[in-house]
């Protein structure tokens, strides 16, 4: 299994995402969230194909999820959801990644 631990910023919303591979080749989804646009994308993301998830933004079950649900193009969470499905499919590396936004 494969957890992400997502803190969207202004909104104040944390997002813990786990990603299990399973036998017939997808990865299983678990989105936890209190954000009600984000609960409602978990909802249409239940299984994900990790090979269609490496090719543009609109072959992607994620992000198609996430235009349809999603308030704000700015979400973390789409990108947060498709490399856990990619470190769990064994397609991506583990490693920790952040955004510091710095307004000078």
């Amino acid at each position: 299994m494969t957890t992400a631990e997502v803190d969207c910023g202004t909104c104040g919303f944390q997002v813990l995402i786990r990603a299990q591979a399973n036998d017939e080749g997808s990865v299983g989804l678990e989105l936890e969230c209190e954000c009600p646009a984000v609960r409602q994308m978990a909802e249409n993301l239940q299984s994900v194909d990790p090979y269609t998830e490496g090719g543009t933004f609109s072959t992607s079950s994620v992000y198609r999820a996430a235009d349809t649900c999603l308030k704000h193009v700015d979400c973390l969470v789409p990108a947060a959801v498709v490399r856990a499905v990619n470190v769990e499919a064994g397609l991506a590396l583990s490693h920790e990644v952040s955004i510091r936004i710095i307004k000078e």
